[in-house]
C-alpha cells in the first residue's frame, strides 16, 4: 500500500458513511482530516523519490481536499 493510499485510508475512517465515521458530523472535525489529507498529499506529490503516477495521483487528491473546503456538508456553503 503506498503513502498515498494510506493517508485517503485515514481519512475515509474519519469521514465514510460505510466507515466507522470517527469525525460523526462535525464540519471541523471533517475539515480537520480534509487539511490532514491536502497536506499528506501535497508532501508526496512533491517528493522526488514518488513515483511520476503516485505524484499526480497525489495532487489530484489535493486539488479533491482543497475543493472540499466549498462543499455545505464539509461547512461551506456550496450545495455539491
Amino acid at each position: 500500500m503506498s503513502p498515498l493510499d494510506k493517508a485517503c485510508m485515514q481519512h475515509d475512517m474519519d469521514t465514510e458513511s460505510r466507515g466507522p465515521k470517527r469525525a460523526g458530523t462535525d464540519p471541523v472535525k471533517i475539515r480537520a482530516s480534509d487539511a490532514r489529507l491536502a497536506r499528506q498529499a501535497k508532501k508526496i506529490a512533491l517528493d522526488h523519490r514518488t513515483s511520476q503516477r503516485q505524484r499526480a495521483l497525489a495532487w489530484v487528491v489535493y486539488r479533491a481536499m482543497k475543493f472540499n473546503k466549498w462543499r455545505k456538508s464539509r461547512g461551506g456553503d456550496l450545495d455539491v
